[in-house]
């Protein structure tokens, strides 16, 4: 351990000796020492010996960025990212130890993403960017959802006729609209038929009709899905 000012003073050769030496020592070890260096300057580093902690001088030469710390139990080095000391690289792919400071391998995101979605085949698979379940039979006017994810407002322009505004909007128009819906009476049964139009990336239109797509009606319950 060892620091120094890098200031060579006129003395005798003995002592002009010693001083280089003392710098090339603080050179060496990196400035080590519990406490900063007094003298710094821009780009320098500093190896923290109260912490071990290994810090960098910046252009400014005003602070001092932390690199990370250097474990000596077990001779490791753990980054320092963003404020936070990097603790441990995991290879786990069910995520048990829900660490705020560890590093997950690109192995074990994976398939923790794939055990989520229970993956099974080479295809790809494609997200949910909205969905929306609400009860038909309210009056005309701003309807709340039951439940919902990115719906904005679903508005009932009339009997059987929907407007769908999304919170955030999506890429562009090219997303598919999936509907269902059920009645209150375990007997009755009628076929819906949904158009869906005026698609765009913050939202769409829909009426909900019989077969022929002349009889508008809004059903007890509905629900669509927007996937892309």
């Amino acid at each position: 351990m060892s620091q120094h000012d890098y200031v060579i003073d006129n003395a005798t050769a003995a002592a002009v000796r010693t001083d280089l030496n003392n710098a090339l020592k603080a050179i060496r070890t990196s400035n080590s020492g519990a406490t900063e260096p007094s003298t710094t300057f821009q780009n320098q580093w500093w190896f923290d010996t109260a912490t071990n902690n290994l810090k960098f001088r910046n252009d400014a030469n005003s602070a001092w960025i932390t690199i990370g710390k250097v474990d000596q139990s077990d001779s490791e080095w753990k980054p320092h990212i963003g404020g936070t000391r990097v603790t441990d690289f995991l290879d786990e792919n069910d995520m048990a130890s829900d660490s705020d400071s560890a590093v997950a391998s690109q192995q074990s995101i994976k398939a923790y993403i794939d055990a989520l979605i229970t993956k099974t085949g080479t295809a790809p698979v494609f997200g949910t960017r909205a969905f929306c379940v609400w009860d038909g039979t309210g009056s005309t006017g701003a309807t709340t959802p039951q439940a919902s994810g990115n719906i904005g407002a679903l508005t009932k322009d009339a009997s059987g006729k929907w407007t769908v505004t999304f919170t955030t909007a999506l890429p562009d128009a090219n997303y598919a609209v999936t509907y269902s819906a059920g009645t209150t009476s375990a007997s009755a049964s009628f076929q819906n038929t949904i158009n869906v139009f005026s698609t765009s990336a913050g939202g769409f239109s829909f009426t909900i009709s019989d077969a022929t797509g002349n009889d508008y009606r809004d059903p007890d319950y509905n629900s669509f899905t927007v996937v892309r």
